[in-house]
C-alpha cells in the first residue's frame, strides 16, 4: 500500500480548477484595473456606473449585490462618487430609508466615454482566447455564477 502524499506538487496545484480560476481572476482584475485607470476609476466605481447605466435607479444594497461587495463598502464608494458629482441620490438621506441612486450628467458622460473603450480592451485576444473560447468560457462562468 502506497503512502499518500501530505503536500501537493505543482501538478496537483495546477489541476485544482477553483485555484486556477482564482489565479485567472486575479490577472483579469489587474488588466481591468489598468483599462479603467485612464478615468481614475476603481473596478467597483466602474461597476457602479455600468450598473446604473443599465438600470436607471438602484439602491446601495442593489448596487452592492450587483458589484459583489458588502453594502458598507459600497456605501463608502458611493458617498465619494456623489461628492464627485458622478451620482445623484433621490430624496434626503436618512437611516433606514432607501434612497435610489442614478447617474448624474457627469456620471453618464463618463460611462458613455469609458464603456466602448472598455469593451474594445476586453477583446478575448487580450487573454489569448479565440472568440469561440470566450463564448464557451462565458457560458461556463454564467453557470458557476447562477446555478
Amino acid at each position: 500500500m502506497s503512502e499518500e502524499r501530505l503536500q501537493p506538487n505543482r501538478d496537483d496545484i495546477d489541476s485544482v480548477w477553483t485555484w486556477t480560476l482564482k489565479r485567472a481572476t486575479h490577472r483579469v482584475e489587474r488588466e481591468m484595473s489598468s483599462w479603467i485607470a485612464e478615468w481614475g476609476l476603481s473596478p467597483i466605481q466602474f461597476g457602479i456606473l455600468a450598473q446604473l447605466a443599465a438600470e436607471a435607479k438602484m439602491t446601495v444594497a442593489e448596487l452592492a449585490r450587483a458589484c459583489l461587495v458588502q453594502p458598507q463598502s459600497a456605501a463608502k464608494v458611493i458617498d465619494g462618487m456623489v461628492a464627485k458629482g458622478l451620482l445623484e441620490r433621490e430624496g434626503a438621506r436618512a437611516k433606514g430609508r432607501a434612497n435610489p441612486l442614478r447617474l448624474s450628467e457627469n456620471g453618464r458622460s463618463l460611462i458613455e466615454t469609458a464603456w466602448p473603450k472598455f469593451v474594445i480592451a476586453n477583446d478575448s485576444s487580450t487573454f489569448g482566447l479565440t472568440s469561440a473560447d470566450r463564448k464557451r468560457l462565458n457560458e461556463i462562468l454564467h453557470r458557476l455564477r447562477d446555478p
